[in-house]
């Protein structure tokens, strides 16, 4: 549950780094975007668990040695499984059709594979050799955080429309959100007028 907490978190905080930069279509976040992600997290979480489980029934001693195998595999059996998983649910959620998500992770996976050993196998050796048990989760979700974040540019950073759209849109809902405030003002003035006139009648 703690993982998920901070992939949602993750999520979160990247959409403000996308406001932060002015490449981010709504002024608000986008929550079916970060439920759509949240719910690829939870159906990955039980996998995550019976892979590690079993890398632990074939590889349980902890020195060097074996905490090198264990980061080959890893990254040769779980980090392309969990990446095609990751790209294919994601895109059904959106209401893609099941070959664009293939096609989506092809293009993409190159990149999220070349990061994935970037971040993870130095991560992982750190994680087993040198931090105490009780703080490996922590330790973990930390790592988690820019690495989710990383699947959520990779996931949307082609879907985003061009900067002059995006000021569009922007403009679009300031100049919504104006005309409703105003309207609720004018509702209220309407609103107060009446209850003078009933007080001035009475």
């Amino acid at each position: 549950m703690h993982k998920h907490i901070t992939m949602l978190c993750s999520f979160l905080n990247f959409q403000k780094i996308e406001h932060f930069r002015g490449v981010h279509a709504l002024p608000h976040h986008d929550w079916a975007r970060c439920m759509r992600l949240f719910i690829v997290g939870l159906s990955q979480g039980p996998l995550h668990h019976i892979f590690y489980i079993w890398l632990d029934k074939i590889l349980p001693r902890k020195n060097a040695r074996t905490v090198g195998k264990k980061i080959l595999l890893d990254q040769l059996l779980a980090a392309p499984m969990f990446a095609i998983s990751f790209f294919v649910v994601a895109g059904l959620l959106e209401g893609k059709q099941f070959y664009s998500t293939l096609e989506e992770f092809k293009r993409k996976f190159p990149a999220v594979y070349l990061f994935d050993w970037m971040i993870w196998p130095p991560s992982q050796s750190i994680n087993f050799l040198y931090v105490p048990v009780p703080y490996r989760v922590l330790y973990i979700n930390c790592i988690t955080v820019v690495w989710d974040a990383f699947l959520s540019y990779m996931k949307h950073y082609d879907q985003l429309p061009p900067p002059a759209e995006i000021s569009e849109l922007q403009m679009h809902h300031e100049k919504t959100h104006r005309l409703d405030s105003k309207h609720v003002d004018s509702s209220c003035e309407e609103s107060c007028c009446d209850e003078h006139s009933k007080l001035r009648d009475l």
